[in-house]
């Protein structure tokens, strides 16, 4: 294909993604409280003059996990605080009011003195004697700067609790030698009873160990024990290999493949019709198994497809689903040789279907699941072309009391909400997924289609410039002579995907707002901003080889 010329379209997505972005400035690098340095991770040491650790790793086997205060913070002993000075270090900034022209001290007694405070970040401005400083109430990674990296000096201050015993009334010289003598024998008892206690805990685990290989090799093992699903209220039904060989008579259909494995089709001994999905990437399937599990097991609504059962054997990880006969949505909107077009109804009835499913995943589930892969791909047919979410292995489980998460970019390219830049995401990550969807639905094409002429190769771009001249109605799919009836519901529904499209997401409707809208056929009483960001095609282009974007953000 030869090379796209520029767009005088928006390049946000290469200017945020550009190759001098290196993994230390990613926010969660290194964890809560880790110093990233050269793709290395460590916990913030003491200054020069100390000894004293006032961090430890959360798990010492993978740093990248983070760093937790060996003694927590406490306002009632606010006395007790100290601010332990990183220098040279540079902290990822992310929605903080920064003031400017201030002194470093006057900055790190504005911290002392709030107790949400939990660092300092100061950054020394030209020619003055302040320089920026900025308060933060919660403290991601932080990054050590290579020597001559940046022209400026800057500093992360971190508050820390001094321990109570640094205070303690020293002992009197007369006392000193008996007292050496008594820790002593103290120390090594415990020394001694620590060491065997190491030793009986290394030979549980080999026992355990050379237990779990072999139940593994036997296909004995049990998604309770292996994948920690003990707190599960009920699990999947558990195949063996060879039911699942049989089923598929030796995995001959194949139905799909994705970036994590194949769909085959497959009959049960009891005549029931199933989609087996054998993960083939050892590496990130594992994970992916157990999202899906974790995430779908427990849940049913109309609307989620359904898992059956899951297997563990022979170096595959298998999980069996109810058969969709019509297949995936994408094959229905995107194939141009297909005589069973869709119709009004039934474009309309998908796209109620998903919204229904995701407000009961956004909100009526006792933890908030956030999909983070809604794409044509993953929306499911049956036989009446009722619709249902599928594929939970990048999704996310969230608590009720948390309104932001932290994770890192995952999801296919064009499906993807600008917030993902920032690592920091809510649900409305999946709203904007579900823009795209129903865009792609009502015009019947691709977001990104490269066999469209240059200028309309994107498609929000398209959307965007026929909003301005009122000219929707001209994108809207003719493939079926039953859309020109609904040209104005066409274009109205065009209208409530540009609502969950807007930049900034709290301007985005939720889920259960969107089914209100498309069941009551309530008029949307807001105003939708159409100067939604845009990335040229160039851009993208470029950013399809940059090694960031792997296969799940590909969607190959």
């Amino acid at each position: 294909m030869p090379p796209v010329p520029p767009t005088s379209s928006a390049t946000w997505f290469a200017d945020l993604l550009d190759d001098q972005l290196d993994y230390c400035d990613y926010p969660l690098a290194c964890g809560y409280y880790g110093v990233c340095s050269n793709k290395q991770c460590s916990c913030p040491q003491g200054g020069r003059n100390q000894t004293l650790n006032y961090f430890s790793a959360v798990n010492y086997d993978d740093p990248a996990q983070g760093c937790t205060s060996v003694t927590p913070l406490d306002c009632q002993k606010s006395q007790k605080h100290h601010l332990l000075h990183l220098e040279n270090v540079y902290y990822f900034h992310h929605d903080i009011t920064s003031q400017s022209k201030v002194s470093v001290e006057t900055c790190k007694a504005q911290c002392l003195t709030q107790c949400g405070c939990k660092a300092v970040g100061f950054l020394p401005e030209f020619n003055s004697s302040g320089g920026q400083c900025t308060l933060i109430s919660q403290l991601f990674s932080m990054k050590r700067a290579r020597q001559s990296e940046y022209s400026y000096n800057s500093s992360v201050f971190l508050k820390v609790q001094v321990p109570e015993q640094l205070n303690a009334t020293r002992v009197q010289p007369g006392m000193k030698h008996r007292h050496f003598i008594i820790m002593g024998c103290i120390a090594g008892g415990v020394v001694t009873v620590f060491l065997a206690l190491i030793c009986i805990r290394i030979l549980y685990l080999r026992r355990k160990s050379a237990s779990k290989r072999m139940n593994i090799s036997n296909g004995d093992i049990s998604a309770e024990n292996y994948f920690n699903l003990n707190h599960a209220s009920e699990l999947p039904v558990k195949f063996c290999f060879e039911d699942l060989r049989n089923a598929t008579h030796d995995f001959s259909k194949e139905l799909g493949r994705g970036g994590s494995g194949s769909v085959f089709e497959g009959i049960l001994s009891n005549g029931r019709k199933v989609a087996v999905k054998r993960m083939e990437r050892i590496s990130q399937g594992k994970k992916q198994f157990l999202a899906e599990i974790e995430t779908i097991h427990g849940i049913h609504h109309i609307n989620l497809v359904r898992l059956i059962g899951y297997c563990v054997e022979k170096s595959y990880y298998f999980l069996v689903y109810e058969f969709m006969s019509n297949g995936s949505l994408d094959k229905w909107i995107f194939n141009k040789n297909n005589n069973h077009k869709l119709d009004w109804g039934i474009r309309l009835q998908i796209i109620i279907n998903v919204a229904k499913g995701l407000s009961y995943l956004h909100e009526d589930c006792c933890k908030r699941i956030l999909h983070l892969d809604i794409k044509p791909q993953n929306i499911l047919l049956d036989e009446n072309f009722n619709a249902k979410i599928a594929d939970f292995g990048l999704s996310k489980l969230v608590e009720r009391d948390q309104s932001k998460v932290m994770t890192t970019m995952r999801g296919t390219l064009g499906y993807l909400a600008p917030e993902w830049l920032n690592s920091v995401i809510t649900e409305k990550v999946d709203v904007y997924s579900f823009g795209i969807l129903v865009l792609e639905i009502i015009c019947g094409r691709k977001n990104f289609d490269f066999c469209q002429p240059i200028e309309d190769i994107y498609l929000l771009k398209l959307v965007k410039e026929k909003a301005h001249d009122d000219r929707l109605h001209e994108i809207v799919a003719k493939d079926d002579g039953n859309m020109e009836l609904h040209m104005e519901e066409a274009v109205k529904m065009i209208r409530v995907a540009m609502w969950c499209l807007q930049s900034d997401h709290n301007l985005r409707p939720a889920m259960s707002k969107i089914v209100k809208v498309l069941e009551d056929g309530i008029d949307i009483n807001t105003t939708i901003n159409y100067e939604i960001l845009i990335p040229s095609a160039s851009s993208v282009i470029d950013k399809l080889s940059h090694p960031f974007f792997n296969s799940a953000l590909l969607g190959i």
